[in-house]
């Protein structure tokens, strides 16, 4: 039995049904993305098959979906992935969904001349999106990420098979570290710890409080920077000389971050705005 909906119709009760819940413009972008999920269209044969009538099947998984997001589960939970330069990331409650400024972050570092085959060491890895695309884009590259949920490492297993590339992951409390990792081994260390204050919560929308992780995204008022007041020092006697560490931040704190640098004997220090105009990057090097 075919049901009398058409995509015309799915695409309007989208709409009305998440109307002053969402943004217009946040809704549009759900329902191109659901629809390239569940139908594989692009957004302009989105448009082009407007009259193409939807099987019961299908009109009962997008009506589910509309009713999550109702709830505030994140789209890209719902529909199991995300992309991330280029690459396809599973993602689930254990982990963050990736976000454009960590692309940027991606960017920067494949922008930044960097010796050949480089060895890379991402701490805090989560999904594993910044392994999996460093070690997919730096020819050559030898990818490690490290972190204290096991949940989230099976993410990153999953992720890295799928995206055909060799990345090894570690299970890693950087506040008690293995021993993994020798002292000058890495051309490259690359982390996104948790840097939300808990009193920035109140600023978050529904959709991330309710669902993310909180261990990968908050950090205590008391002692805001405290991943960072490990991860300088751990990264400093893991890098090679010469070698670069690159971060990303919250934007409140990019001055300490830069003392904090200088402090654990980072040089060439620089602190990048994202496309937003917010201090959301900082990188150093071991001289």
């Amino acid at each position: 039995m075919v049901h009398t909906l058409k995509i015309k119709d799915l695409y309007t009760h989208f709409l009305s049904e998440l109307d002053k819940i969402y943004p217009e413009t946040e809704i549009k972008s759900f329902i191109y993305m659901v629809f390239d999920h569940i139908f594989g269209y692009s957004r302009l044969e989105v448009h082009e098959n407007f009259k193409m009538e939807v099987p019961d099947e299908q009109y009962t998984k997008i009506k589910n979906i509309i009713y999550e997001l109702k709830q505030y589960r994140p789209l890209q939970y719902i529909l199991g992935e995300t992309e991330f330069k280029n690459c396809k990331i599973k993602v689930n409650e254990s982990v963050l969904i990736p976000r454009p400024e960590t692309e940027e972050l991606v960017d920067w570092i494949l922008n930044t001349k960097t010796c050949s085959e480089p060895n890379i060491l991402d701490i805090g890895t989560g999904s594993g999106c910044i392994a999996i695309a460093l070690q997919k884009n730096l020819r050559g590259s030898a990818v490690s990420g490290s972190d204290i949920s096991e949940k989230a490492l099976e993410i990153a297993e999953i992720n890295a098979s799928l995206n055909q590339v060799n990345v090894k992951f570690y299970l890693d409390n950087i506040f008690q570290p293995s021993r993994f990792f020798q002292a000058n081994s890495f051309d490259l260390i690359v982390s996104n710890p948790p840097y939300v204050r808990d009193s920035e919560k109140k600023m978050m929308d529904l959709n991330v409080l309710n669902w993310e992780p909180p261990q990968a995204l908050f950090a205590p008022d008391k002692d805001p920077l405290v991943f960072y007041n490990r991860i300088l020092p751990y990264s400093y006697t893991l890098l090679k000389n010469g070698g670069s560490l690159f971060i990303e931040i919250n934007e409140n704190f990019s001055e300490d971050i830069k003392s904090m640098l200088l402090s654990y004997r980072f040089t060439n220090l620089e602190v990048k705005k994202d496309i937003s105009g917010k201090y959301r990057m900082a990188r150093g090097q071991k001289s």
